[in-house]
């Protein structure tokens, strides 16, 4: 009889997050859609997604063997967009596309057997844990939802008071995939600019193919001329109502210095601002990051506490809120 060793996964390092691929235009290919969907995303019928992120790395105890796999940018077919996932076992090393790729090629050259693991399992992705320090610090989850059959990831939102844009603002980001010219699959970037300014971009082969810009996204997916059975609202995401909230919760939230005492306005303004953009215990020496920095100049802006620092910009020691 076949002998079933147990499998035990663990979590050696959660990874890293990186700006340029998380939420920049290839960004749908670095969250995973997760297999633990929690019961109020069933109900809104949305798709809640973790990230897939750089050098996460699991340890697996495969037939009292380990076996290591870690995401690196960049994949076997050499495409510096995408990621990659290198599994080791001794001195067994194999970079594969996908995990499930990976393990299986090494364990059957360490164990001489076609035997195939799921990806899943190996990275730990249907561990609640895992995947519950994988999303710790994110500070915004993606989206996605289908029109019809076009699955539009939503991987940014911001608000504006555009009523015909569903209050969709600056920071808004989506993206979809549709076929271009020679009929080939394209991806088709939609953004919101700081100057309200809509603008879609179409890479094809990683290459940047044409760039558009309009006053609002119908007018943008118009000049484009294609996927006519829908408007440019549609096509952006923002149209969608789980979006449309997705979108209204980023409008800035203020108060008066004189509200300062109020325990439920200020813990609000913490929650927006801070909570999930700064640590929250500081010690003696700490060194803030930029993102913390930004996030706190934010905060002190929204609740009326700017241009109070007692010196000016030309003593030694500056502190410009």
């Amino acid at each position: 009889m076949k002998t079933h060793y147990p499998v035990i996964i663990s979590l050696v390092s959660p990874g890293i997050l990186v700006e340029r691929l998380h939420y920049g235009p290839y960004s749908h290919y670095w969250w995973q859609l997760s297999p633990l969907l929690p019961a109020e995303s069933k109900k809104d019928e949305k798709n809640t997604y973790f990230p897939i992120r750089v050098n996460q790395k699991t340890k697996a105890t495969l037939n009292n063997h380990e076996f290591t796999t870690t995401i690196v940018v960049g994949n076997k077919d050499n495409n510096n967009f995408l990621p990659g996932y290198v599994c080791q076992c001794e001195a067994i090393v194999e970079i594969a596309n996908d995990p499930t790729t990976a393990i299986s090629e090494v364990y059957s050259k360490v164990f001489a057997t076609e035997t195939r693991y799921s990806g899943l399992l190996i990275m730990g992705w249907n561990n609640e844990n895992i995947i519950k320090e994988l999303c710790d610090d994110v500070s915004f989850i993606s989206q996605s939802f289908l029109l019809d059959k076009i699955k539009i990831f939503v991987y940014g939102t911001g608000y504006s008071s555009h009523t015909d844009w569903f209050h969709a603002g600056p920071g808004y980001k989506s993206s979809l995939l549709y076929k271009f010219n020679e009929n080939k699959q394209a991806l088709f970037v939609s953004k919101i600019e700081e100057d309200f300014s809509c603008i879609l971009k179409i890479y094809q082969d990683q290459i940047l193919k044409s760039t558009i810009k309009g006053k609002n996204p119908i007018d943008v997916w118009k000049t484009l001329g294609l996927i006519k059975k829908f408007n440019g609202n549609q096509l952006f995401g923002v149209e969608n109502y789980v979006i449309q909230s997705l979108n209204k919760k980023q409008k800035v939230l203020t108060c008066s210095p004189q509200e300062w005492k109020n325990p439920s306005i200020m813990e609000s303004l913490f929650d927006f601002h801070l909570k999930r953009r700064t640590t929250i215990m500081y010690t003696e020496n700490y060194k803030f990051n930029i993102r913390e920095l930004r996030a706190w100049n934010a905060f002190l802006h929204a609740v009326g506490a700017h241009n109070v620092t007692p010196w000016s910009n030309d003593d030694e020691c500056q502190v410009i809120f």
